[in-house]
């Protein structure tokens, strides 16, 4: 049963052991954590499609793709996010049951419900972490096609 979250600001310790028994996903930034809201069917796919896609290219690599459900510790113990699709190399989030810390790759899917906040919080705190990184931002929407945000 899902639990009100302790009292604000809440530590990163806090917030992984309270998140770890929530029914709904919760993403967490400098104390505050925010309920995530499902996906549209549209958004579930492009992010298979782009999930399938990396897993292939990846295929007798030391890289894995990973969907929506692994969270990514940006900017340590300040944030935690959800991203829709992300890829590592790192031996040791391969062994990691909670979060990633060194992803290669971040995807965000771009719906119209969140788009302001995955262009606006997600991709900078992720890509603060390690200026190297790339995040790709697919937008949902018919007319609009791929695009890359630079590295900060």
């Amino acid at each position: 049963m899902a639990q009100p979250p302790p009292v604000f600001p809440l530590t990163a310790d806090d917030y992984l052991r309270w998140e770890a028994d929530q029914p709904e996903k919760h993403e967490y930034v400098r104390g505050k954590t925010f309920a995530m809201g499902g996906a549209s069917r549209r958004h579930v796919t492009i992010s298979l499609n782009v999930a399938s896609a990396l897993d292939e290219a990846l295929d007798g690599t030391p890289s894995r793709a990973y969907i929506a459900d692994m969270k990514v510790q940006a900017t340590e113990d300040e944030a935690y996010f959800y991203p829709d699709v992300l890829v590592t190399c790192d031996p040791a989030d391969h062994r990691a049951d909670q979060f990633m810390r060194a992803p290669k790759l971040i995807v965000e899917v771009l719906s119209p419900s969140t788009e302001g906040i995955d262009r606006r919080a997600t991709p900078p705190a992720i890509v603060a972490f390690q200026p190297r990184k790339k995040t790709w931002s697919v937008p949902c929407f018919p007319s609009q096609s791929w695009g890359r945000r630079p590295d900060l």
